[in-house]
């Protein structure tokens, strides 16, 4: 399977600390509604339910438009992933 096919990426902004987002390693639960499990104490609790962050209706990040995060820097996204060798960042 082509990687465009089974991949995508978005720029996002963390809504918290690396810090919270990494917690406690090695901690697992299973969500109440999915099954998912969550790892590093990231679950939520509504009305006595332990629920993955997207159950819960909550995300540690926000998607963000990748043209208004170069625009601030005065490039276009064409001209900073050009820059990149046509590579994006991994962090």
């Amino acid at each position: 399977m082509p990687d465009d096919a089974l991949l995508a990426w978005a720029w996002v902004r963390l809504q918290v600390s690396v810090n919270a987002l990494i917690s406690r390693p090695g901690v697992r639960v299973t969500c109440d509604r999915c099954g998912e499990e969550i790892i590093n104490e990231r679950e939520r609790w509504v009305n006595g339910a332990r629920l993955c962050a997207h159950c819960a209706g909550d995300s540690y990040f926000v998607a963000l438009d990748a043209d208004s995060i170069v625009q601030r820097a005065g490039a276009s996204v064409a001209q900073y992933v050009g820059a990149l060798g046509g590579k994006v960042p991994a962090d």
